[in-house]
């Protein structure tokens, strides 16, 4: 059995429908909710990232029954302290913070939430000695792409029980297959829908600087939409080349990380949430079944099972079963995955010929 992780819900009624899914497959079942609070909430930390962007929702009560209301339908429920910044000691507010945290937490546990996900290791330490009731897991934003990282950090950590690699190694088959053979003891999360550019050079310093609100700068490009705005300068140059070249991992290839022993996957999307939360349910609902069969889903579009470029209408015009032949296949990754990190568009053009081959595939529709 595949287990999945979601974002919660921000509804009663969207937790039932998520939880629901897990009626309508049968290989998979979502298990665990992660959640952080929007900036406007009193209790809302310097240790999370700002991701939640229902910031009208300002009293913790609001959440606190949503977060009691899924661990009561039996949900393991995440809570996210995951911002990767670097922890602001000298500052006089520090301790402060130190403070509300410790409220947050002694609100978290009468409620029953009792997992927390970290990006710094400082706070991680500080955790595992204070905090003994929470279970502790690692968050993709450490970005380790290297075994020789991982190994330092059970090292630093052994209490931590979960990591998630950072989602450029994804398709790197001889890496995660040795994580799961060294840390036998550790769980090992992939996230597979996250449409991101696969080795993005900004991708740590923009986790680092997502804010609640846009800020510019006297320099436009010292502002903080620097990073989006060349996120989608990249994208636009070439999709489906950066399509190909993405680290998405498909509900078809789910069963290739089951054979090194990987069953756990996170579906990213709360940042969707603000806009039609109902569609990001919906999307989940397609991944899942796409994981029992593909040809359930054949007749949904590409973009329907892909976050972050979700809003890019040039990807609905491809459908499932058009473009999956075309795609990069897994078998090649499971084979030469490990060779991305140096050979690609250099000694190994693969993705670049997957991608003249749907860009044939788009001409011929034009046509008609």
């Amino acid at each position: 059995m595949y287990q999945f992780s979601v974002p919660m819900p921000f509804d009663q009624n969207l937790i039932n429908e998520l939880l629901d899914i897990n009626n309508q497959v049968q290989k998979s079942r979502i298990t665990s909710f992660y959640f952080s609070l929007p900036s406007t909430c009193e209790l809302f930390t310097i240790f999370e990232q700002y991701r939640n962007d229902f910031t009208e929702h300002s009293d913790f009560g609001y959440w606190k029954d949503l977060m009691k209301y899924s661990v009561d339908k039996g949900i393991d429920f995440i809570y996210n302290l995951n911002n990767p910044k670097n922890l602001p000691i000298e500052t006089d507010y520090f301790d402060k913070e130190l403070d509300k945290l410790d409220i947050l937490l002694n609100e978290l546990k009468s409620i029953g939430v009792n997992k927390l996900r970290i990006s710094n290791h400082k706070l991680l330490s500080y955790l595992a000695r204070r905090y003994k009731y929470f279970t502790l897991y690692a968050s993709t934003s450490f970005e380790y792409k290297l075994i020789k990282e991982y190994q330092h950090f059970i090292q630093i950590h052994p209490e931590v029980k979960e990591i998630v690699p950072s989602h450029d190694v994804n398709k790197n088959f001889k890496l995660l297959a040795n994580l799961r053979k060294t840390n036998p003891y550790v769980d090992i999360e992939i996230m597979v829908n996250e449409g991101c550019i696969g080795g993005c050079a900004m991708r740590y310093d923009h986790s680092c600087e997502i804010m609640g609100k846009p800020i510019e700068a006297r320099h436009e490009r010292l502002s903080n939409g620097f990073y989006s705005h060349n996120c989608g300068k990249t994208i636009q140059k070439d999709p489906l080349l950066y399509l190909c070249k993405s680290q998405i991992v498909y509900p078809w290839e789910i069963e290739e990380y089951g054979k090194i022993g990987i069953t756990k996957f996170k579906l990213a999307g709360r940042e969707d949430f603000k806009r039609d939360m109902s569609k990001s349910v919906n999307s989940y609902l397609l991944y899942l079944k796409g994981v029992d069969n593909p040809r359930d889903i054949e007749n949904e579009s590409i973009n329907s099972i892909i976050h972050h470029i979700g809003g890019d209408k040039f990807f609905d015009r491809f459908k499932i079963k058009d473009i999956k032949p075309l795609l990069p296949n897994i078998k090649h990754y499971v084979k030469s995955g490990h060779l991305c990190t140096s050979n690609c568009g250099v000694d190994c053009t693969y993705c670049n010929k997957c991608a003249e081959r749907i860009s044939k595939l788009k001409k011929s529709r034009k046509k008609v």
